[in-house]
């Protein structure tokens, strides 16, 4: 009897060993799934989204699939006025995530002890205040990463880079202009061989000098001098510059007015504000007409949302929401403000930052607009489940 009683335990383990194989090859793999679902389920999914779907398993961690929703501009504040941590905020969830910073050369460093020269697509284009001529890229969303450019051999005024570190065709631009020499000198570094390329004009009618703000667009950076001239750097086939001394406006009390300019829909617009004057005349708004390179005024900002400050983004009122409409958003102050605009006036009604932004867009901080990363590919460093 006991042999028989043993015999049947084995028989019945071995049957349910069989069965739970025989459940477990029956059971879908989520990353069986056929790619076109995929595709148009995450076509309508933000980034927190994405984030979360490649956290299901490993097959999708590894697949770049389609680029995220286009959303409102998520905001970075430091609390402590630090770069040891950091907050980034969610207006399309709510959420707020905290950032522990590990990088040495940002952990202890006041805000203002490192420039931001420009943000795009969720990476920082900076430097330290002491070391100027060390440029490197880092975002909070992908792991923390930083990526360091070669060391310069000479000082700057304006640095910006061309598209995302994880496209192959990055390039990351500076320009210098003293006014003593009237030369420009423009220097642009390829990530995939990390070597600075000098090249240096002398324009025959000199009026370039004092860069103010600068743009990529097509394969070509568009330069905004301190006086309002435009001047442009073309980096396809044989490098060129070029400035146009025809322009539409002026920067009236330069000390006192902030000059912005964004792209957007293959468009470029400037948007000058002068802190001194009231909310009605504070506002110069102007479109570049890239057929005759020429600044022409405009009375509204045609259903587009800007966001203003350190680093800047234009979303289409569709995207933002339609209650958001012909509004600019300015950060460069330790609150948000918002003002609306209309019939080339402008008029701060109430303040709608709370309502999108929370608690964090009212405290007594450094603050700028980040926009998320267009690919989930590299892990994310934040814990968003």
């Amino acid at each position: 009897m006991k042999k028989v009683l043993r015999s049947t335990r084995d028989t019945n383990k071995r049957r349910k060993v069989t069965v739970d194989e025989k459940k477990k090859e029956e059971t879908p793999c989520w990353s069986s799934l056929p790619l076109e679902l995929m595709e148009n389920i995450m076509t309508n999914l933000y980034y927190v989204d994405h984030v979360h779907v490649k956290a299901v398993c490993n097959g999708w961690r590894s697949k770049y699939i389609v680029p995220p929703l286009k959303q409102l501009p998520w905001l970075m504040a430091f609390p402590d006025n630090t770069w040891s941590s950091c907050k980034l905020f969610d207006p399309v969830y709510k959420k707020t995530y905290s950032v522990n910073v590990a990088e040495k050369r940002l952990r202890g460093k006041n805000f203002d002890d490192i420039q931001i020269h420009t943000c795009k697509q969720g990476w920082l284009l900076m430097s330290l205040v002491k070391k100027p001529k060390c440029l490197f890229l880092y975002s909070p969303f992908l792991d923390g990463r930083i990526i360091d450019l070669p060391p310069l051999n000479s000082t700057f005024e304006m640095a910006t880079f061309s598209s995302p570190p994880s496209n192959s065709d990055c390039v990351v631009f500076t320009l210098d202009a003293p006014e003593d020499s009237k030369t420009v000198y423009i220097r642009t570094c390829d990530l995939n061989n990390k070597k600075w390329i000098t090249r240096v004009f002398r324009p025959s009618n000199w009026m370039f000098f004092g860069c103010n703000s600068v743009n990529y667009m097509d394969g070509t950076f568009y330069c905004l001098s301190k006086s309002g001239l435009l001047g442009t750097y073309n980096m396809q086939d044989t490098p060129s510059w070029r400035e146009f001394s025809e322009q539409e406006f002026q920067i009236i009390n330069p000390k006192a007015t902030s000059v912005h300019t964004v792209v957007f829909d293959g468009k470029i617009m400037l948007i000058a504000i002068n802190w001194q004057v009231t909310d009605d005349n504070r506002f110069q708004i102007y479109r570049l007409d890239r057929t005759d390179m020429t600044w022409y005024k405009i009375r509204s900002i045609d259903d587009q949302v800007l966001f203003l400050g350190d680093c800047s983004v234009t979303l289409p009122a569709n995207v933002a929401g339609s209650n958001l409409e012909n509004k600019i958003f300015y950060s460069g102050d330790s609150r948000l403000k918002a003002f609306s605009i209309g019939d080339g006036s402008s008029k701060r009604k109430g303040n709608p930052c709370p309502q999108i932004y929370g608690s964090l867009s009212r405290q007594d901080c450094k603050k700028i607009w980040i926009e998320t990363p267009l690919s989930t590919k590299v892990r994310n460093v934040i814990v968003l489940i």
